[in-house]
């Protein structure tokens, strides 16, 4: 028996899901076979996604929604997808099952000048920073964070 395997066709998004490809190998006895599908958001490039989102509900599902289809069409077994970019609510008939574990739970801060390592020092030296990042979820971790930073 084989195990499909719905999966964006991005860099990062198949090396995640060959991961999951060789322990459903491993533990299940059964072949995987990777489903490449190409989302909205693989398509949609000349612009942020919060632009084409319009922050309504047509964004939720930008980078999932194919992949979704193929879970509900019966085309995959099952798909792998970051977390972070999952909507928090999944369609009927949908389960978020399994979670692998994450190999680097950290974001990069590149700054001209040395900062203090943590505690109240940090959000004290970066409160006035200018950020520069294209995630709406960033932004929004930034400006509660750092309620003077600004952000490009």
């Amino acid at each position: 028996m084989v195990v499909n395997i719905a999966t964006r066709e991005s860099l990062l998004a198949l090396v995640q899901t060959l991961e999951i490809a060789g322990l459903v190998e491993k533990f299940s006895g059964k072949k995987a076979n990777l489903l490449p599908v190409t989302t909205q958001g693989d398509v949609v490039l000349d612009r942020p996604l919060y632009q084409v989102a319009g922050g309504g509900k047509e964004g939720k599902s930008f980078f999932t929604k194919e992949l979704e289809s193929a879970l509900l069409n019966e085309e995959a077994d099952l798909a792998v997808h970051s977390l972070k970019d999952l909507p928090t609510t999944l369609p009927p008939g949908l389960e978020l099952t399994a979670l692998a574990s994450a190999r680097n739970r950290s974001d990069l801060l590149i700054t001209r000048k040395a900062l203090p390592v943590a505690g109240a020092d940090i959000k004290k030296a970066l409160s006035g920073f200018r950020f520069a990042t294209s995630a709406l979820r960033r932004m929004a971790q930034l400006k509660h964070l750092f309620p003077g930073c600004s952000i490009d």
